[in-house]
């Protein structure tokens, strides 16, 4: 019985630790599951969520069907390119503590919105379409974007302590260097999306007849 306690303990503190060393991670996880849960209650609270989904949906589905891989690829790096560089430019300047979180609430809610329209309006068949097409990129995307969004809070915080403390020991230019290459270097995951997108799409897109 001792022994269960000291063991449960160690994992207590061990959960302390991860989320006192995660603070910004779990903060960002938090923000984008209550941006999708949001969405999920609300959407049949308003007409125009249920709107602005469907045509959302027409979009998707009329820029896929009956595209190859690369076009797919194409337009959907560029389309999940946009967070991460509204995230980059905010995180860029002191107000990136307050705009890169909104960013990535804004991303959870319209997956949830989409999430949502596919379940009500598409039953088994929405769940099948999310499930094949949607969710692998999605999830990478996310992985993404929550990452960039770390690096841009934690530099736009060094550009406050800067502001606000003169003799504050950071180098502003190397500081935003290291930045860059980050979000530079975790690109590659919306590089990776959009290529699962591209592939999920071209091969199943047209399986779904909505």
């Amino acid at each position: 019985m001792q022994i269960g306690r000291v063991l449960n303990l160690r994992g207590y503190n061990k959960f302390i630790k991860f989320v006192l060393k995660n603070k910004l991670l779990i903060l960002m996880i938090s923000l984008f599951v209550f941006g999708v849960a949001f969405a999920v209650f609300s959407f049949k609270s308003y007409t125009s969520f249920e709107s602005f989904s469907k045509a959302y949906l027409d979009d998707f589905l009329r820029d896929r069907q009956n595209s190859g891989f690369f076009k797919i690829f194409f337009n959907s790096f560029l389309s999940s390119l946009l967070f991460i560089v509204f995230s980059f430019i905010f995180g860029s300047s002191i107000f990136g503590v307050v705009a890169v979180p909104i960013c990535v609430a804004v991303r959870g809610f319209l997956n949830g919105l989409i999430t949502a329209y596919l379940y009500s309006a598409y039953s088994f068949e929405g769940v099948a379409f999310h499930a094949i097409i949607l969710l692998l990129p999605s999830v990478i995307f996310t992985v993404a974007l929550l990452l960039c969004s770390i690096e841009g809070v934690g530099f736009s915080v060094i550009q406050i302590k800067l502001t606000m403390f003169k003799n504050a020991d950071y180098n502003l230019y190397n500081e935003f260097k290291n930045y860059s290459v980050k979000v530079l270097c975790l690109s590659g995951l919306v590089l990776l999306s959009a290529a699962a997108d591209g592939i999920l799409s071209s091969q199943f897109i047209n399986s779904f007849k909505f």
